[in-house]
């Protein structure tokens, strides 16, 4: 009998084994596994004790790490069981620095660390499975064969139904239907291990709403132990012709920070290039929510605070525009955890990026552009309030840029004063000092009670 502790750091991936151990317990071995996740023992502290005390008594410690250790908030508490009970850990998809820093707790021969590494950095249950014999051989004296690892395609095309195409392939014809191109990224492992249920339902979606989709999958970065080129290479050497983007618009399913992540840390570095800032498009982040639809259909908060951080917070340091979840992370009975969609916020996120590829392409005289002011509390000298900030001439400077790029003003304010002055002549939200039949003069147009109504 084998007993394998896993914990998945930033990630669900802690239950990935499971699969791959029941096919083997089918066949008559005896496998325990003891699975959990950083984000859920953080939030239910009261079962860290319990799994940490399950690690004591396992054959072996399995550390997928998603970014940085530190993910996990009590990171220290495991480690110190690490370092007491001697038990084999193998820490692996982050850093190649915070691999090696762990590289000592493995406690076994280069060789075998190296095969292991390859086989769980690749992924898949059929590596999953030849990782398992190799610990049933290590600590139950089995003598089952150990397949070499095998490398999935570490970045690639994806269509609905088929088989990956590689990026060479899947992207030649791109665009030579006329419709807004959609790219959609999403994490390799989704590929890797059929995860892709969402995936399906973004790209249909997509299509439904009148776009070219094309789903590109791949790692953050560049590790040439299973072959992947990283998000930058990708983006540089195959999703930009002649300087330009093959993509209108872009819907990313992969949360932090993608441009933090294609040169691993833990998560405090500064980005040292911003790739899709050459891509050029509008990049919408779709929320792949950590935890199940259900839960988060009944929720007050709608996103939870990890959810925010990891899809919200993190994205908008890259540049990206917020979208809505497009999917829940549901667990099912056999442990396994799925992305299952939100059908009708995939329709909506579709709709959003073929709106941007379609303004994209618009000309820039044909575009309506509203510009807002803040102003509260609803006073007059309140108006375009900044905090220290001239917002007035600001405002000013963009509208001389527009007009240099094409867009079409039919007045340009010479200065802020020129343009507070407009602005308070008109209606604004302190009606303090203007009586009704001043308001109604100063009003750019009326509506009809019921066609505000039907507005509201």
């Amino acid at each position: 009998m084998v007993t394998i502790a896993s914990l998945g750091i930033g990630s669900h991936e802690g239950f990935l084994l499971e699969p791959a151990a029941e096919e083997l317990r089918k066949q008559g071995y005896e496998i325990t596994l003891h699975c959990q996740d950083s984000t859920t023992l953080d939030e239910q502290l009261d079962l860290i004790p319990d799994f940490l005390e399950k690690v004591r008594r396992s054959d072996m410690l399995v550390l997928p790490v998603h970014g940085d250790v530190t993910y996990f908030r009590h990171f220290s508490k495991l480690k110190a069981v690490m370092d007491s009970c001697g038990i084999p850990v193998l820490l692996y998809g982050c850093e190649d620095d915070v691999v090696m820093q762990y590289r000592g707790y493995f406690r076994g021969s280069d060789e075998d660390y190296v095969r292991l590494l390859r086989m769980e950095s690749a992924g898949g249950d059929e590596n999953h499975r030849s990782f398992l014999c190799w610990a049933l051989n290590k600590f139950d004296g089995t003598d089952l064969e150990v397949p070499d690892p095998v490398l999935p395609p570490a970045q690639g095309v994806y269509v609905p139904g088929k088989e990956a195409l590689s990026l060479e392939e899947g992207l030649k014809d791109v665009g030579r239907t006329g419709r807004p191109v959609i790219g959609i990224f999403f994490v390799s492992s989704f590929y890797v291990r059929r995860n892709l249920l969402a995936i399906d339902a973004l790209w249909h979606a997509v299509e439904q709403t009148g776009g070219e989709p094309v789903a590109v999958f791949l790692h953050s970065y560049e590790n040439p132990l299973i072959g992947s080129i990283g998000f930058h290479r990708v983006v540089d050497e195959y999703l930009i012709r002649d300087g330009h983007s093959i993509f209108d618009a872009v819907l990313n399913t992969m949360g932090f920070s993608i441009t933090l992540l294609a040169k691993p840390g833990c998560g405090e570095q500064v980005s040292p290039d911003n790739f899709l800032k050459r891509l050029n498009v509008p990049v919408i982040q779709a929320i792949n929510l950590m935890g199940s639809r259900k839960q988060w259909k009944e929720s007050i908060y709608g996103l939870t605070p990890a959810e925010i951080a990891y899809c919200v917070v993190n994205p908008e340091f890259d540049g990206q525009i917020d979208g809505p979840p497009y999917c829940g992370t549901d667990r099912k009975d056999s442990g396994q955890y799925l992305q299952m969609p939100i059908e009708d916020r995939c329709l909506a996120l579709a709709e959003m990026a073929c709106r941007w590829a379609v303004l994209r392409r618009k000309p820039e005289k044909e575009k309506k552009v509203a510009i807002l002011f803040y102003m509260y509390p609803p006073r007059q000298d309140l108006a375009a309030g900044g905090y220290g900030l001239d917002s007035l001439q600001s405002v000013v400077e963009l509208l001389r840029s527009m007009r240099e790029r094409g867009y079409s003003l039919d007045w340009m304010p010479e200065d802020r004063k020129d343009l507070v002055d407009r602005l308070l002549a008109g209606v604004t939200n302190d009606d303090n000092w203007s009586s009704d039949r001043q308001i109604e003069e100063a009003a750019v147009d009326f509506v009809t009670k019921e066609q505000y109504g039907a507005w509201f």
